[in-house]
C-alpha cells in the first residue's frame, strides 16, 4: 500500500499567526506525515526550519524529526507555498521471533534395494545407517528465538512476535530429554 493511499488520522493541529500544521499518523503510528500552509502571505518570507520545529516538538522527540524533511517544508512554506503531505519521522519495525526447529542426528532410512522385484538388504547399504541404541540422542529441538522490538514514532516499544516452538510428534520409542546446564536445546533419546 503507498504512503498517499494509507489510512490516516489526524494527531496534532497547531498554528500560530505564520502557519498552521497538522500532523497525521497511521493506524500502527509507524509513519508520521505533516501538512502545512503559510496564514499571512505576506509574512511568509518569516518562516524558518526553528519556527516549525519549535510548534513541533511539544509534540515529538525532536530525534524522531527527519531535519531534512523540516527544511524543505520551510523553503516552500517561505515562498508561500502550501506543503502537501509529507512524511517527516518513521519508527522501526519489530522484528519477529525465529520459529523452533528441529535437527535430526541419526541418518534417516533409504530403503531396501530392490532386485527383480524382491525385497533384499544389500550388505553395502549396512556402513550407511547409524545404530540406534537405547539411550540415544536421535534428535536435537530447539526453542524458538526472541525477536527484537521495535519503536513506534513517538518513542514508544513495539512488542515482536514469538517464534512458535518446534512441532514434533512422536511415539513411545522415543523420549524427552529436557535441556539442562549449558545445553539449550531438548534431546529426544532412544527408548528400550
Amino acid at each position: 500500500m503507498s504512503e498517499a493511499a494509507e489510512e490516516l488520522k489526524e494527531y496534532f493541529r497547531g498554528s500560530d499567526e505564520l502557519l498552521e500544521i497538522v500532523l497525521y499518523t497511521n493506524p500502527a503510528a509507524m509513519k508520521l506525515f505533516v501538512e502545512a500552509k503559510p496564514l499571512a502571505p505576506e509574512r511568509a518570507s518569516e518562516i524558518k526550519e526553528s519556527h516549525i520545529t519549535a510548534l513541533l516538538e511539544p509534540q515529538l522527540h525532536a530525534a524522531k524529526i527527519n531535519s531534512r524533511v523540516i527544511s524543505d517544508a520551510a523553503a516552500l512554506l517561505a515562498k508561500g507555498e502550501p506543503v502537501s503531505r509529507r512524511r517527516i519521522a518513521k519508527g522501526s519495525e519489530p522484528v519477529p521471533g525465529k520459529d523452533g526447529k528441529f535437527v535430526l542426528l541419526v541418518k534417516p532410512f533409504e530403503g531396501f534395494a530392490k532386485r527383480s522385484g524382491a525385497d533384499y538388504v544389500d550388505a553395502r547399504f549396512f556402513r550407511h545407517f547409524d545404530n540406534i541404541e537405547s539411550g540415544k540422542a536421535v534428535m536435537r529441538i530447539y526453542p524458538p528465538k526472541p525477536g527484537k522490538a521495535g519503536e513506534d514514532v513517538f518513542g514508544k516499544r513495539v512488542e515482536p512476535a514469538e517464534g512458535n516452538p518446534a512441532a514434533i510428534k512422536f511415539d513411545d520409542s522415543l523420549r524427552l530429554k529436557a535441556a539442562s546446564g549449558s545445553e539449550h536445546f531438548d534431546n529426544l533419546l532412544a527408548n528400550n
